[in-house]
């Protein structure tokens, strides 16, 4: 699922990269949902959006049902990779830097 990734946050990026300069060209963005009013709340509402994925707290639950420590390596290893993927595509579009993506 390389490719839905990587166009999924890459679509995400785009909106944080761009919001100062196209905002105002955007027709359906705004004011849907939790979205922000205005352009300069995008890049936060982004950052927001994707740690809320990668570091979703229900990562631990998950983890403790695993019915054994193999499985809770292979769930750990796959949650691992998919951050460092997601800061891999963040990388080039300089609008994060890897520590904003960290989960705490």
């Amino acid at each position: 699922m390389s490719d839905e990734l990587t166009a999924t946050v890459g679509g995400l990026l785009n909106y944080a990269v761009s919001a100062d300069r196209t905002a105002s060209h955007w027709t359906n963005f705004f004011g849907k949902l939790d979205r922000p009013n205005d352009s300069s709340k995008v890049k936060a509402y982004v950052l927001e959006k994707i740690k809320a994925q990668l570091c979703d707290p229900t990562f631990a639950d998950a983890l403790a049902n695993k019915e054994s420590e193999a499985a809770r390596a292979a769930t750990t290893k796959n949650i691992t990779e998919l951050r460092a993927k997601v800061a891999a595509i963040a990388k080039p579009y300089k609008v994060f830097t890897e520590d904003e993506l960290k989960c705490l």
